[in-house]
Parts: structure tokens; sequence; C-alpha cells
């Protein structure tokens, strides 16, 4: 805070913290009402990106705020009460799973997790008058063959032994790393991005069962290996950008779930995340 005790906001790599500001009439930034600052640290600290809080993604769905804290294997829940945080919840994850972003079930109290450092996605279901998250399952974005042979670790008492967190994909830009995920707004299918920094990414396809778990449908290969960011424009439509060749493409979806063709294409530099506005 300065001498007036007004909140001053100074930029910082990965110093995770939250703000929120006030919208003017005109609906430009006014000023910062208020600023909640995380600590903490991550299960794998050797070099994978965990040494700190990182909140990767801020998302508000009913009231409440949901972060991905990728840094320290946390989902921090939060309500604005007053134009202040008031933080509910730090669900700690399964650790080193390192979770980035976050989506929503269009009709049901549950949430979707990509989590970065293997290629796995979760389901939570939350109470939204609490914050509270209770995990409903747990499934990998790969083929079955690919898993067979690069099996997810196994969480022993709230651990993974430190061989397991070797393969994770921060130790090796070949293996697939999750970053965006979506829900389609008719609740059927879950799509989540494996990044292959030095390799062929996917979107992966999964079913959402009637009980909003995940069943693995199959990988939708892409033309270049890293896809921060994709948005689903309808039930029908995907839109992916590759930020390593400069390209954002559209597909088409089919009832299965998995790209029918590619529409068209751009050239868009550093193309990074999409926010697609649906008509209702």
């Amino acid at each position: 805070k300065n001498e007036e005790g007004e909140y001053i906001l100074n930029r910082g790599y990965d110093d995770s913290s939250l703000a929120v500001f006030s919208l003017n009439e005109d609906g430009s930034i006014g000023k910062l009402l208020d600023l909640k600052v995380f600590k903490g640290h991550g299960y794998w600290i050797n070099g994978g990106g965990q040494s700190g809080p990182h909140l990767h993604s801020v998302r508000y769905h009913k009231g409440l705020i949901f972060c991905g804290n990728r840094g320290s294997d946390e989902i921090e829940v939060l309500r604005l009460k007053d134009s202040k945080f008031d933080l509910l919840n730090s669900y700690k994850t399964r650790p080193a799973s390192a979770p980035r972003h976050i989506d929503f079930h269009p009709s049901k109290d549950l949430i979707y997790v990509s989590n970065e450092n293997y290629p796995c996605v979760s389901v939570y279901k939350v109470n939204y008058e609490t914050g509270e998250l209770k995990e409903l399952d747990f499934k990998a974005t790969m083929d079955p063959a690919y898993m067979e042979q690069n099996p997810l670790p196994h969480y022993e008492k709230d651990t993974c032994s430190p061989n397991e967190a070797n393969t994770s994909a921060m130790a090796d830009f070949s293996k697939p790393m999750p970053s965006d995920i979506h829900v389609r707004p008719d609740g059927r299918f879950c799509y989540v991005a494996n990044r292959v920094m030095k390799g062929i990414s996917s979107i992966a396809a999964m079913k959402i069962e009637e009980d909003g778990s995940l069943s693995f449908v199959g990988l939708n290969l892409l033309e270049g290996g890293d896809p921060r960011g994709f948005n689903l424009i309808d039930n029908e439509h995907l839109i992916v950008g590759l930020l390593d060749k400069d390209k954002v493409m559209i597909y088409q979806l089919g009832d299965d779930g998995m790209f029918v063709n590619k529409i068209s294409q751009a050239d868009v530099p550093s193309c990074a995340s999409f926010v697609c506005i649906r008509e209702e």
C-alpha cells in the first residue's frame, strides 16, 4: 500500500497475486480494490516450475472465483464480498500435478481441470455455498498405448517418488504437457490440449458420462507443438492457436467429438488464447 493506504500493484514474475479493480462508468479500469498474495510451493521443486506459487488461470462461475495454482498444486476458491477477497478453500490437488486451466459443466456442479505436469485431467464436485471440492474423476489425456509406456505417477500417501517426478513434461519437453481445457456447450464432451514442445501436439476428446466422469475418446492431432489455447465456438466448431507456428485453425467437430475436417486457418502472430462470445 502507498502512504494514502491505497493498494499498488507491481508486476513480478510468479509472485502469484490476485487483484480486483473497480470499473469506471465508461468501462475503463478504475482503482485497485483488493489484492490477495499467495505463498507456498508445489511438490516437484527441482527445476519443475513449482518452487513458488503460480496462478495460471482465473475463472468466475456462480458467484465463486476459481484459480488454477499450478505452482503449489492447489485450486484456490474465493468469493468477492464487499469488493474484498474471501478465500474459501485452498484445495490440495494430487502432488506434482500442477493444475493449470479450469472449465465448468453447463448443468452440473462440476469443474474440469487440466494438470500441466502430466497428461491428465481431474474432475471435481463443487459446493457453491462453501467452496468445498471433492475429486470425482482423474483420467489420462493420451491414448492407452502411450499411457501403458508412460504411466501416471502412483500417488501413495499424497506423494510421488523422485523417479516418477522426473517423468514430468517439465523435465522432458518431448512429453505431453496439458494446457487449455474446455467443455462443449451441450455438456457431451470435454477437450484438453496436449502440448508437446518437441513433437506433435493434440487435442484429446473426452466423453462426459451421465455422472460427470470422463471416458477417453481419441486424439485430434495438430500441425505443431504449442497449442497454448483453444476454445469451442459452438457444439460443432473448435478454434485453436499454435503459438510455435503463428497460426489459428478452425475445425469442424463430428457427433463422436472428433475433428471432421479443418475449415479454415489464418496467420496470427504469437496466438495464445481465445474468448468465444456465443449468442443466446
